[in-house]
């Protein structure tokens, strides 16, 4: 594995990916190339798994996540981005369980915004009291990076949806 060359690949992905307006198709073939240049580094796989889901190229995006999930299972991110993918394909009983796994991971950032897509999956299923706990955690839980207080002024108005005013 050339290391220098996968991270000066995935910093060009991610310019690309970041661009205003995004360039998606050059930062896909950036983190396709980081992912052939270290084959063992699940980064590249994440990366290459999040543009493909920007793309809508959502069978391809979820075998990106799953091989950075088995290339390091104690990053939340994949589990979280692999629920979500799952969740767009209509998988709600898969997704459900990549979202708690990325959760018990204690991700460093998103938390909120990974127990709302909990949550939805969960109101998809038909599993509302679960859903409920969901929301009610993240609606006492403080702002964060990078969504701020959005997460839980959405959770407080599921709550209130379902006719849970009080906490």
């Amino acid at each position: 594995m050339n290391k220098t060359r996968a991270n000066e690949l995935l910093k060009k992905g991610q310019d690309f990916f970041f661009a205003k307006p995004p360039d998606r198709e050059r930062a896909t073939e950036s983190f396709r190339l980081v992912t052939e240049c270290a084959p063992n580094w699940a980064e590249g796989f994440l990366w290459l798994g999040t543009a493909l889901f920007d793309g809508k190229e959502l069978h391809n995006a979820c075998k990106n996540f799953k091989k950075a999930a088995q290339l390091d299972d104690q990053d939340a991110r994949s589990f979280i981005w692999l629920g979500q993918c799952l969740a767009e394909m209509g998988c709600l009983a898969d997704a459900i369980r990549n979202y708690r796994t990325g959760i018990a991971l204690k991700p460093h950032y998103a938390e909120a915004d990974a127990r709302l897509m909990l949550a939805d999956a969960l109101e998809q299923s038909g599993k509302i009291q679960e859903a409920v706990s969901e929301w009610k955690i993240v609606s006492e839980m403080e702002g964060f990076y990078a969504s701020g207080d959005k997460p839980m002024i959405e959770a407080k108005a599921k709550l209130a949806k379902h006719g849970i005013r009080k906490l």
